[in-house]
């Protein structure tokens, strides 16, 4: 990569920008798209990256933000915490607003895996105009999004793109174990408290 440092994808603390997603609530990937696609363009690749896809996608995550607040805040049956009766005592603005969240929330799913599939192939031409045949994991760019896309920019600057990925794939593992083994020991923890109760 022959481009100015400051014109191309730069090196980033994973750690940090996990920690940025989560104080943001999610917001700060979609900053990191909007970052990247100058950076990203600048990588003399055929595939280029539209910036505007990612502001378009900061502005549905904006409004499906903005959309929960006003269900949470204006729809009695779930400020009071009491349930419908039945189907016709929804009120027409609570199963609107819900529909349109449900919506948006699809469309950022599908714009969020675009842009991140954008963003390693760029990556992988850019490793081919490099000279190596090593090529990103289509499975973990799928699973961490963003994170491991830096991940993965932090080892091509470092010309470690050859290395094993260990770094996700025991983070993979670890949210495997919280995913599916806590909630297993937790249950067996209540099931035999419960049962001792009895």
């Amino acid at each position: 990569m022959d481009e100015p440092k400051e014109k191309i994808p730069k090196k980033k603390s994973v750690l940090l920008i996990y920690i940025l997603f989560i104080i943001t609530l999610g917001i700060y990937q979609y900053f990191w798209y909007i970052k990247r696609a100058d950076e990203l363009n600048n990588l003399k690749t055929i595939s280029k990256f539209n910036k505007a896809i990612s502001i378009i996608a900061l502005t549905l995550y904006l409004a499906l933000i903005a959309l929960y607040i006003v269900l949470i805040t204006f729809s009695p049956q779930i400020s009071a915490g009491i349930p419908a009766i039945s189907f016709s005592d929804v009120p027409i603005e609570f199963t609107i607003n819900l529909s349109l969240i449900i919506i948006i929330l699809v469309i950022l799913i599908i714009m969020v895996l675009f842009m991140a599939f954008k963003t390693q192939k760029i990556l992988n031409q850019a490793l081919v105009n490099k000279g190596e045949k090593v090529k990103l994991s289509w499975f973990l760019t799928f699973i961490f999004n963003l994170f491991y896309l830096q991940y993965e920019i932090n080892r091509i600057i470092d010309d470690r793109e050859n290395n094993k990925r260990t770094g996700p794939w025991v983070i993979f593992i670890l949210h495997l174990i919280i995913v599916i083994l806590i909630p297993i020991l937790l249950a067996a923890f209540f099931a035999s408290l419960f049962a001792s109760l009895i």
